[in-house]
C-alpha cells in the first residue's frame, strides 16, 4: 500500500535529463559502432592483409561487445541490445551462405526498414512501440520507474497522443534512412560506406531524438501552462 502511494504520488514528475550523460553515451556510442568498425575493417585488410570476408566479420565485433555489456550491466535484455545481437548473427549466416559481402552492409539497413515498419503500424496499436522505448529509457528499468510511467500513460491523453505522433515520426524516417544506406551499399565501395553510413545513421537518429525532444518539451510547457492557470 505504501509503494502504491509512492508511485500516485510521483507520477506527475517529469524525468530529469543530464545533457552531459547524453553527449557521454553518444561519444561512446559513436567510438564503437561508428569509427571501431571502420578502424577494424581498414587495419585488417589494408595493412594484415586479412580476407575482406573476414575483415567484414570482425566489424562486428564492437556492437555485439557493447550489447553484451550492456546486458550483464541491466541484468536484462533490452530491446536495442536485443535488435543488435540479431541484426548480427542473420547477417554473419547471410554472409557465409552467400559470400556476397553486400548482403551483410545492407543487414542493418533491412532491420531498420522493417523496424520502421514496425513502428508505424504500432503506432495505430493501444500501446505503439515507442512507448516501450520510452518507458525502458525513462523508468531506468527499475520496478517502481516502469509503474510510474505505466500510470502516466493511463492518466495522460496527451501523452498517448504524443507517443503515437513520435511513433509515426520515427516510422517514417528510419525507413527513409534505411533506403538511403541500401542505395549506398550499391553506389560506394566497402570503405567508403563504412566511413560514411554511421554519418548518416546518426545524423537521422540525432534529427529523430531533436524533433522527439520538441515534442516532449512542448507537451511539457502546455502542462505547466494548464497548472499556473
Amino acid at each position: 500500500m505504501q509503494k502504491q502511494t509512492s508511485v500516485l504520488a510521483n507520477s506527475e514528475k517529469q524525468p530529469t535529463i543530464d545533457k552531459k550523460i547524453i553527449l557521454r553515451n553518444l561519444a561512446i556510442t559513436l567510438a564503437v559502432n561508428a569509427a571501431g568498425p571502420y578502424i577494424i575493417y581498414m587495419v585488417l585488410e589494408n595493412y594484415l592483409h586479412v580476407p575482406t570476408l573476414l575483415a567484414l566479420v570482425a566489424t562486428a565485433v564492437p556492437s555485439v561487445i557493447d550489447s553484451v555489456v550492456g546486458i550483464i550491466r541491466q541484468k536484462r535484455i533490452n530491446i536495442i541490445a536485443g535488435f543488435t545481437l540479431v541484426t548480427v548473427l542473420i547477417g554473419l549466416l547471410l554472409l557465409f551462405i552467400s559470400g556476397d559481402q553486400r548482403l551483410y552492409l545492407v543487414r542493418d539497413a533491412c532491420f531498420t526498414a522493417v523496424f520502421g515498419l514496425v513502428f508505424l503500424i504500432s503506432s495505430f496499436f493501444k500501446r505503439p512501440l515507442m512507448f516501450y522505448l520510452a518507458r525502458t529509457f525513462v523508468s531506468g528499468n527499475t520496478q517502481e520507474g516502469i509503474a510510474r510511467f505505466d500510470l502516466r500513460w493511463q492518466q495522460s491523453a496527451e501523452l498517448r497522443a504524443n507517443m503515437r505522433t513520435i511513433s509515426l515520426i520515427w516510422g517514417a524516417g528510419l525507413f527513409l534512412e534505411a533506403m538511403l544506406r541500401i542505395s549506398l551499399v550499391f553506389t560506394l565501395s566497402t570503405q567508403q560506406f563504412l566511413s560514411l553510413s554511421p554519418f548518416v545513421s546518426y545524423g537521422v537518429v540525432a534529427l529523430l531524438l531533436a524533433l522527439t525532444m520538441y515534442i516532449s518539451r512542448r507537451a511539457r510547457n502546455r502542462s505547466k501552462e494548464s497548472s499556473n492557470a
